[in-house]
C-alpha cells in the first residue's frame, strides 16, 4: 500500500511539469489572462544547447506585490519575480499591470530593475522556472515569449550581457 501511494505522489509531482517545445514560442501561468488559481505550483523547462541562449520576453507580467517575492512568485533559475507596485486585483478580468523585479543575481541570468518596459532576459543554460501562489489573492498571471538562438547570431551583435558575452567569446 504504501509502494502505491509514495507511486501516486511521485506520478502527481511530475505531470506538472511543463516542457516548452520547438525553437520558439509563448507560455504562461494557469488561467492567463483570466487569473491565476489559489495554491497552484507549476515548473517549466526548456534544454538549452551549449552554444544556444535562451530569450525571454515577458509579455505580460501580473502577479501579487510582495517586497521579497513571499506570496505568489516566478522563479527562473533561481530568481524570483513579482511586482514591486500594488495591482488591482483580478475581478472580471481586469487589471493594471505594474512593474516587476528580481530579488536575487545569478550568474547565467540578467535582472531587470523596476520599470515599465522588461528588457529581454538572456540565458545560457537549460530553463528551471516554477510559478507559485499562496492562498489569497488571484492576480492576472504572466506571458512570456522565448526564442532559442545560436549565440553567434547577429541578433546578439549589439546586445550588453554577461550570458551572451560568455557564450559568445566561448563559441563565435
Amino acid at each position: 500500500m504504501k509502494a502505491s501511494i509514495i507511486f501516486a505522489a511521485a506520478a502527481s509531482a511530475s505531470s506538472t511539469v511543463q516542457v516548452l517545445e520547438g525553437n520558439s514560442g509563448t507560455w504562461s501561468s494557469p488561467g492567463y489572462p483570466n487569473g491565476y488559481s489559489k495554491g497552484v505550483t507549476k515548473s517549466y523547462a526548456k534544454s538549452v544547447a551549449p552554444r544556444e541562449i535562451l530569450v525571454l520576453d515577458f509579455v505580460d507580467f501580473d502577479i501579487e506585490m510582495d517586497a521579497d517575492c513571499a506570496f505568489d512568485y516566478l522563479k527562473i533559475n533561481g530568481e524570483k519575480h513579482c511586482n514591486k507596485q500594488e495591482t488591482n486585483i483580478v475581478n472580471n478580468g481586469a487589471t493594471t499591470t505594474a512593474p516587476a523585479t528580481t530579488t536575487t543575481e545569478n550568474q547565467y541570468f540578467t535582472t531587470f530593475a523596476a520599470q515599465e518596459a522588461k528588457p529581454s532576459i538572456y540565458i545560457g543554460e537549460d530553463l528551471d522556472a516554477v510559478f507559485r501562489t499562496d492562498a489569497l489573492f488571484e492576480y492576472r498571471g504572466f506571458q512570456i515569449s522565448y526564442r532559442l538562438l545560436d549565440a553567434c547570431d547577429s541578433f546578439f551583435n549589439n546586445v550588453d550581457d554577461e550570458t551572451v558575452a560568455a557564450k559568445r567569446n566561448t563559441y563565435c
